[in-house]
């Protein structure tokens, strides 16, 4: 895989790779901070990158270390959305336990596409170059350099989805 693609996974899936295989009713969702959707995504790439660079995350396997970037993701990402998205006019038409069944199906098909890259980080930059904020909606906007200084930008899509709470349903280069 090229750098370049690979700098594109690894950023916009960081935190979504880490999925729970978890029912969809049973995915936790984090209180944002409330500085603001930026802070939340900041902090979330910044926890992710964490774990994958941390010394000791070859030797101790990767078990523990894909569990805790699925705890970041799903606080995150919300993968019930994400999905209902995803099937669009053909939700409505599902039973609850083939919803649910789709869910974790959709964030078995992520995990399995992009962890894999993410464990493969390779220290490019990540720089956050702002946010903006329509009503329940936000957008944080970051950019990716690789080693050959080509740009990368990725959005992240963000709604505010009550009692305080933000949930990512969309990243995108």
């Amino acid at each position: 895989m090229k750098p370049s693609c690979r700098a594109v996974f690894v950023m916009s899936m960081a935190a979504a790779l880490a999925i729970g295989m978890q029912p969809a009713a049973a995915q936790p969702k984090v209180v944002a901070d409330p500085a603001g959707p930026l802070e939340l995504v900041q902090a979330s790439v910044a926890r992710v990158l964490s774990i994958v660079q941390a010394p000791n995350a070859v030797s101790s396997g990767g078990g523990q270390r894909r569990t805790e970037i699925r705890r970041v993701a799903q606080g995150l990402f919300d993968f019930d959305e994400m999905a209902r998205l995803t099937m669009a006019g053909h939700w409505k038409d599902r039973s609850l336990r083939e919803q649910e069944e789709f869910v974790r199906l959709f964030t078995d098909l992520l995990e399995r596409s992009y962890l894999t890259t993410i464990e493969n980080y390779a220290g490019e930059r990540i720089t956050f170059v702002g946010e903006s904020i329509s009503g329940p909606y936000a957008q944080v906007r970051s950019r990716i350099t690789t080693e050959r200084r080509m740009e990368i930008s990725i959005d992240y899509r963000l709604i505010e989805s009550g009692a305080g709470r933000s949930t990512t349903w969309c990243s995108t280069a």
